[in-house]
């Protein structure tokens, strides 16, 4: 999935009763970023093997807001916490029909930024430092990326 913060790649682990694990990985970014995905992954997982509903997991995450929302193949992705909870909610789509395989989101596709950014509360998706605001885009002074 495409998010705010760079590509997103989510995980999610069946045994005979459903969804049991899940994992999510960021692109390139590390530091607090990827420590909070790895949080939502570790509770997600541990909610599906105390038996707690997919739905119920879903309905936490879906709607969660950051500064850094993003179009994704038509759908306002709203945050990384967003994002992992509509690819949860694509699984269990799918799972439901009966159609379970390895399924692969190109997040190249279709993706158009959208932006209502504060300055200094974004992180860099390259090396998660933070990024400032200045003339129209965001530019992270440790590395050199920037976005406009």
């Amino acid at each position: 999935l495409e998010t705010g913060c760079g590509h997103m790649y989510v995980t999610i682990n069946t045994d005979d009763l459903g969804a049991c694990e899940v994992f999510v990985q960021m692109g390139k970014v590390g530091g607090c970023a990827s420590a909070q995905l790895e949080a939502i992954a570790r509770l997600s997982s541990l909610a599906l093997r105390s038996n707690i509903r997919l739905e119920a997991i879903i309905r936490q995450l879906k709607g969660i807001r950051c500064q850094s929302p993003m179009w994704h193949k038509g759908q306002m992705i709203t945050s990384c916490g967003d994002a992992v909870g509509r690819a949860l909610e694509n699984f269990l789509a799918t799972y439901k029909n009966g159609d379970i395989r390895q399924v692969t989101i190109n997040s190249d596709e279709g993706a158009i930024s959208f932006s209502t950014l504060k300055p200094n509360v974004a992180l860099c998706p390259d090396c998660g430092s933070s990024v400032e605001h200045a003339e129209g885009c965001l530019k992270c002074p440790s590395c050199g990326w920037s976005k406009c």
